[in-house]
């Protein structure tokens, strides 16, 4: 229980959801603990680095399109038509 506390503390959540797993396998004699440390540990980076490799698009492509001409009146709840400099908006 003192692992799970530790691992919901350090907001480890990926390593949490393997944690029994893990364990069992440790049981069995199929790992030794500290390569499942190392398996809790790697499962969790992986885990954060496909959520920082999934949302940095759009980290970098809001500020590019907040900037751009086009993108102005287009705020998330407020459509409006796409300006583009030197085009008069259409009727």
């Amino acid at each position: 229980e003192r692992i799970r506390g530790s691992l919901v503390g350090l907001r480890m959540p990926r390593a949490l959801e393997i944690l029994d797993r893990v364990l069992q396998r440790v049981e069995r004699g199929e790992v030794t603990a500290l390569e499942a440390i190392d398996e809790l540990l790697l499962e969790e980076y992986a885990s954060r680095e496909g959520r920082r490799i999934a949302t940095a698009p759009h980290t970098v492509m809001n500020p590019l399109l907040e900037n751009c001409p086009a993108w102005e009146g287009m705020q998330p709840g407020r459509p409006g038509p796409i300006r583009f400099p030197g085009k008069p908006a259409s009727a």
